[in-house]
């Protein structure tokens, strides 16, 4: 939710609330078909200057039919009661 004073400012999801976010990711499968690791580096350009950065360990198994992800993120801004890291657990599965 948006306060009074802030009426006047765009938000994050206005086109006019940010003029150029960016992010860089890079990745490498260390061995094809069963370990994989990233890292993503993101800038938002909201006003809160919001950066979020992740790292990701994934697992294949029986080649690329099922992934496990091990993720870890962390986003600082402006506003450092409202930085976060978490840890997170993720499964894909091909049909």
């Amino acid at each position: 939710m948006r306060h009074a004073a802030d009426a006047d400012r765009p938000g994050m999801m206005d086109p006019a609330g940010s003029d150029t976010p960016w992010d860089a990711t890079i990745g490498y499968a260390f061995v094809p078909d069963a370990w994989e690791a990233a890292a993503r580096v993101q800038s938002l350009d909201d006003d809160m200057n919001t950066s979020v950065d992740s790292a990701v360990l994934d697992r294949f198994v029986g080649g690329r039919a099922v992934k496990w992800a091990f993720q870890f993120d962390t986003s600082k801004n402006d506003d450092s009661a409202l930085d976060v890291d978490v840890f997170s657990l993720g499964s894909t599965v091909a049909m």
